[in-house]
């Protein structure tokens, strides 16, 4: 076949493949970001630290750096093709959502959690090593930044649902004192009026009592009584629940909270199993025909490449990548961009506690923290399709990235004076704002890193995109997390700007390169005809 003689062609059933990697990719970041909005269920009922919830979900992170060089291996010997990736992709996402539910039929089985997140990490290098690959096999560089938006919308999706369902529905005996007829004195002991009438029971003060059997066993306490008290919803939830101070009154919510969870993992489990059904009924590795003449010509020259190739082979080619310049800054910046916002998220819910704690404010902090990130997630939502039309209309990828970063530095600075002066709606406004220009300066990074990488496979860069944002993400946490024990929130926010900063430097350096493009031109065909984000023009 003659890549030159054949003419491109557009297949409408590439935007339900790519609306079931978005899918898959909104599933994901449901599974992994649950978690760690209600990390108290998860503290209480595997009876572990919140560090250990933290570095579980961590994991994810893990399994990306593991997943590289064997992913990477496997497509530089033409082993993985689009429609193995995808099945891949599919099948990791049900492991390791099965995993995780399994996890919650038994306090003992926390390994299972993380090695269902470890799973969902490989899964995640898998599947980004995919889109890249999956966008030049089906679709024309006028509709690259459609594929990028509308993938990373499935993910801004499942991060709304991740942050809101789980801190709304659970805890729901406790919502308010009213359902808390269950405390009386068969399972609570006894408290002296003066221990009831006179003690402030705060967050801080009641997770640090010593409130056992012991010195609760000389009044009766009511719901009567109890309304008289200084102890709410929030001093209940937040007090340090451990294997050593659970008690009967708590069990009852803790086993309804962990029955929803199963029921908050158990239908992704089922909807990725459908995904895995279509990707093996359906996807092909390529269209009948490519949909420009630099793919069909592309497809030639790896029909013609040995069924496999040495070691020596495979370092020269990654030797080759980490030597492009444009690859390194784009894949840095972008990193930085997309994974600065994990040192928020994985301290907010702390940073509204200690902000409560100050104000004297019954707000719920992980509440929230979820509306906060919701916002985020809001905002990211509106900026895809935004974001998109700019890449698609103008490929003007560099000042995109300059733009979002520089829009990022701005937001986040915006969090850390709604902190500092106690505005939750600067916060809140900030946060949205936030989410849609790491939109706008995320979505045209693939574009710049997979156009001066060319003609490299697109699967093969993208692992070790992946790989690289993977660390640049455990880093910035990790060191989010030191900043934050050692000072306090204003110094971590001011750790993110930082960042941030750094990020609109280096995008700055960034060289761009439209190899893939100027091939095209190369070949006699300029473009090709643009279509709509989620459904082609009609002729």
């Amino acid at each position: 076949m003659n890549g030159s003689e054949l003419k491109p062609k557009l297949y409408k059933r590439r935007w339900i493949f790519l609306a079931a990697l978005a899918f898959m990719n909104g599933l994901q970041t449901f599974a992994t970001l649950a978690i760690t909005q209600v990390n108290n269920v998860f503290v209480a009922y595997f009876h572990i630290s919140y560090a250990l919830v933290d570095w579980g979900s961590i994991g994810n992170f893990a399994g990306e750096i593991m997943a590289t060089l064997p992913t990477a291996w496997f497509v530089f010997n033409n082993s993985f093709r689009v429609r193995h990736l995808a099945i891949t992709c599919s099948l990791l996402l049900s492991v390791g959502l099965g995993l995780m539910t399994c996890s919650l039929a038994n306090p003992a089985l926390f390994p299972l959690l993380v090695l269902g997140q470890i799973i969902l990490g490989i899964r995640n290098a898998v599947a980004l090593a995919l889109v890249p690959a999956f966008t030049v096999q089906w679709f024309p560089d006028t509709e690259v930044g459609s594929t990028f938006a509308m993938f990373l919308f499935g993910g801004s999706s499942g991060l709304i649902l991740g942050v809101i369902l789980p801190s709304h529905v659970m805890y729901q005996p406790l919502k308010n004192l009213s359902h808390v007829t269950h405390l009386t004195q068969s399972n609570l002991g006894h408290l002296t009026p003066s221990n009831l009438s006179h003690s402030s029971m705060t967050p801080s003060n009641l997770s640090q009592s010593s409130t056992t059997p012991s010195n609760l066993s000389h009044s009766s306490m009511t719901t009567s009584n109890l309304s008289h008290s200084s102890i709410t919803l929030n001093n209940f939830i937040y007090s340090n629940m451990t294997k050593s101070n659970l008690s009967d009154s708590s069990s009852d919510w803790l086993l309804y909270d962990r029955d929803v969870a199963l029921f908050l993992y158990g239908v992704p489990l089922l909807l990725s199993l459908f995904t895995l059904a279509l990707f093996a009924c359906f996807m092909t590795d390529r269209p009948p025909s490519p949909p420009t003449l630099v793919q069909a010509r592309q497809v030639e020259e790896y029909n013609n490449l040995p069924g496999r190739r040495t070691i020596s082979e495979y370092f020269n080619e990654v030797k080759s990548l980490f030597s492009n310049q444009t690859f390194l800054l784009s894949t840095i910046a972008g990193g930085l961009l997309l994974h600065t916002g994990v040192i928020e998220f994985l301290t907010m819910s702390q940073m509204f506690r200690e902000l409560f704690r100050k104000t004297h404010s019954d707000l719920n902090p992980d509440v929230i923290s979820g509306d906060c990130v919701a916002l985020f997630a809001v905002g990211a939502l509106i900026g895809a399709p935004i974001s998109a039309w700019l890449v698609n209309k103008f490929q003007r990828c560099k000042l995109q990235l300059l733009m979002g970063a520089l829009g990022c530095c701005v937001a986040a600075t915006g969090v850390l004076l709604g902190f500092h002066y106690g505005s939750i709606a600067v916060i809140w406004t900030s946060n949205f704002f936030y989410g849609f220009a790491i939109r706008i300066g995320a979505v045209p990074v693939l574009e710049l890193v997979t156009q001066a990488s060319y003609p490299m496979r697109e699967a093969f860069v993208g692992s070790f995109y992946v790989a690289i944002q993977a660390v640049e993400s455990i880093a910035l946490a990790e060191v989010g997390r030191v900043v934050f024990n050692a000072t306090g929130r204003e110094e971590t926010l001011i750790y993110q700007v930082v960042c941030l900063i750094i990020s609109v430097i280096v995008a700055g350096l960034i060289q761009p390169a439209k190899k893939r493009r100027e091939a095209e031109k190369d070949l006699g065909y300029e473009e090709n005809e643009s279509t709509r984000l989620l459904l082609p023009k009609k002729k």
